[in-house]
């Protein structure tokens, strides 16, 4: 539910000028996107281990725990990475094009690891 609230957020503030994709500026709207996204994603992936933690013993012919972790590790490293890419363009280290396609390159690869897993 977070995320679209916040692709919508995004879309009105970039629509307004004050979300300035990349700028982790306190007065840009980017910043607390990615705070509220961030946290969401964190406390998601913490919900899950605790019912995992619950529901344990019941679930134990199933070996649930690793494909948890899969789902909610794809969601949680692909915004850390997306986020580590936005600060090295805004640190003018890499050039945006280059590093999307670097990202892409990068994603597509965790993808099928992951999907191996």
């Amino acid at each position: 539910m977070i995320k679209p609230v916040a692709a919508i957020t995004a879309i009105i503030l970039d629509r307004y000028g004050v979300y300035n994709e990349g700028s982790f500026d306190y007065h840009n709207g980017y910043f607390y996107c990615s705070l509220v996204s961030n946290t969401s994603i964190s406390l998601s992936l913490y919900c899950l281990i605790l019912f995992y933690m619950a529901t344990e013993e019941r679930l134990k012919p199933f070996s649930p725990f690793y494909k948890f972790l899969t789902v909610k590790s794809i969601l949680f490293f692909s915004f850390w990475q997306t986020c580590l890419f936005q600060m090295l363009y805004s640190f003018e280290l890499l050039e945006r094009e280059t590093g999307n396609m670097a990202l892409n390159i990068i994603t597509c690869f965790e993808m099928v690891i992951i999907a191996y897993a």
